[in-house]
């Protein structure tokens, strides 16, 4: 995705699991935007581009699985619990705060974002990430319209 994208036509619109659908003329994609700590902190943004979002789909559900396993596998265990899943996000299970830490996110804002840690949010993000893919081809010949 081109990073001047408002510098493009564009078309946004919030999904119900978080992040956006961003299309342009060219090309589309989900957006998320997480914020810092606190206001000393930047926001941070990571894109998930729309040619991958089959490979995203994929991930999410595998490390999903890993996530029931090992929450089931360790659910004795008092410690917390992280292991690197498929493109790049974190599987965590356990520790001080598991309603805050567990679960299955995007690695590189680990800190800062919602975790999956169900069924209903895994296919809410799933919906989503289908709709997208949907969506994007019509947005995009109404975009090329214009």
């Amino acid at each position: 995705m081109n990073p001047d994208i408002l510098k493009e036509d564009m078309y946004k619109e919030e999904l119900k699991s978080g992040g956006a659908l961003v299309i342009t003329k060219t090309s589309w994609g989900i957006e998320y935007l997480f914020r810092g700590k606190d206001r000393r902190f930047l926001c941070s943004r990571y894109f998930v581009d729309g040619a991958k979002i089959d490979e995203y789909i994929s991930a999410w559900k595998n490390n999903f699985e890993k996530f029931r396993t090992l929450k089931q596998n360790l659910s004795n265990s008092s410690g917390e619990f992280k292991i690197k899943g498929e493109k790049n996000m974190v599987i965590s299970v356990g520790g001080e705060y598991p309603d805050y830490t567990e679960g299955v996110c995007l690695e590189i804002y680990y800190d800062y974002q919602q975790r999956i840690r169900n069924e209903a949010q895994l296919e809410r993000l799933i919906e989503d990430y289908e709709m997208a893919k949907e969506k994007a081809n019509t947005i995009q010949e109404i975009l090329n319209q214009v």
